[in-house]
């Protein structure tokens, strides 16, 4: 009966994930910060604080996640995000500052809560199903409704923050956020793990998770680098995706912008959506490698040209991230075990959030030096230190 009522996850899921991932605030509120706040500096600095946040909150969160079951955990989350949306529409009226800090700190918790958890769920599911085989063709299903919900945020959101205005876009991303609490109550937990089976031991339990989870890392070389890659690479795309709608305003119109992030996170979606037969059928050594490849020589392509097709070829380069993304996540989750599998997925993502913050600095700094072009061609030039990471992770037995 546990495995009929599981079989609803598979359903749930990629609809939970596409709801939650209808942001159109993810579009302007670089754009709003600055307004109501006067400057691009501050608006940046309210971006730290959520970054910071993600840090704190990311291993705790992920503990509890462990403890408490990955349902109660999305729960919170978009609970989280729903607090933190009104924080940002009501910073337009009262305390613009406190109010944009608020929604730092909710953001970032709400991020923490569904770091690794999202991942921890899907596979679960198709492990009490005992499909662990097809966990890739489901992740990969699951994941492009992400990009897929970003493509039509960014193409309303453009439209109707050119047609309204940025404050009354973010009102309407709570419409989503409410449906996704609703979706919140029928999502069934996987039997996986038993969550209270060692709730009596105190909070000495919670270190001894940590203590579980880094010694798994150190112990494991192929864990180890498979981390190590996943830190670096997605830590410059983080600080790199900031940075992008400035850039793309730079060369086109601003109602250009939502359509070119749409495109974005449509060549996202098409490769997450084929990324397990191609997993299957190439093997993840040679995915990573020619997914690396790939990005950086078409983004680098795209920098140099510096002309108002430099958006549109720059975004294309997301047909070949998306599957490497898979392949990265696929790996990570074999390494994981079952009891720590979103607390080990909460230490990665710490140090993703922390290098974010200092690719973040280094980015302002060289933007300040020379100009926003150049900073991001030197941030996607470590891209290719980790084909050499890729190489050691196969060479390399866990």
């Amino acid at each position: 009966m546990s495995n009929f009522r599981i079989k609803r996850n598979l359903t749930l899921l990629p609809i939970f994930t596409l709801l939650r991932s209808l942001r159109m605030t993810s579009l302007v509120q670089i754009l709003y910060l600055a307004e109501i706040l006067g400057s691009y500096t501050v608006a940046m600095g309210v971006f730290t604080i959520f970054s910071f946040t993600v840090s704190i909150t990311e291993v705790p969160t992920g503990m509890i996640s462990d403890r408490i079951g990955r349902v109660k955990s999305l729960s919170i989350a978009t609970l989280c995000r729903f607090i933190a949306i009104n924080c940002l529409y009501s910073s337009y009226y009262i305390a613009p500052l406190s109010f944009a800090i608020l929604y730092a700190i909710f953001i970032g918790i709400a991020v923490s809560f569904g770091s690794g958890t999202d991942e921890a769920i899907s596979f679960e599911t198709v492990k009490q199903l005992k499909r662990v085989k097809a966990y890739p063709v489901f992740y990969g299903k699951v994941s492009s409704m992400r990009p897929l919900g970003l493509a039509i945020s960014a193409l309303l959101g453009g439209f109707l923050a050119h047609e309204f205005s940025y404050h009354f876009v973010i009102l309407l991303d709570l419409i989503p956020i409410i449906i996704c609490l609703l979706l919140c109550v029928i999502l069934v937990e996987p039997n996986i793990v038993s969550y209270q089976k060692d709730k009596t031991k105190g909070k000495n339990l919670y270190k001894g998770d940590i203590l579980k989870a880094w010694k798994a890392f150190t112990q494991n070389r192929k864990l180890k680098l498979i981390s190590i890659s996943k830190i670096i690479k997605m830590g410059l795309r983080n600080t790199v995706y900031i940075f992008e709608n400035l850039y793309f305003e730079a060369l086109i119109p601003m109602w250009l912008v939502g359509a070119v992030r749409f495109m974005q996170q449509i060549c996202g979606a098409i490769s997450f959506w084929f990324s397990g037969k191609i997993l299957k059928r190439f093997g993840d050594m040679q995915v990573l490698l020619i997914s690396e490849l790939s990005v950086v020589t078409v983004k680098l392509f795209s920098i140099i040209l510096h002309c108002v097709a430099t958006p549109f070829i720059y975004v294309s380069s997301n047909l070949f991230t998306s599957v490497g993304l898979s392949s990265l996540n696929n790996l990570s989750q074999e390494e994981f075990s079952d009891e720590q599998r979103a607390t080990m997925g909460s230490l990665v993502s710490l140090a993703t959030n922390f290098a974010s913050g200092l690719f973040c600095i280094l980015a302002g700094v060289i933007a300040d030096l020379t100009s926003l072009r150049t900073s991001m061609f030197i941030l996607l030039i470590p891209n290719f230190l980790i084909i050499p990471l890729y190489k050691a992770i196969f060479k390399s037995k866990t």
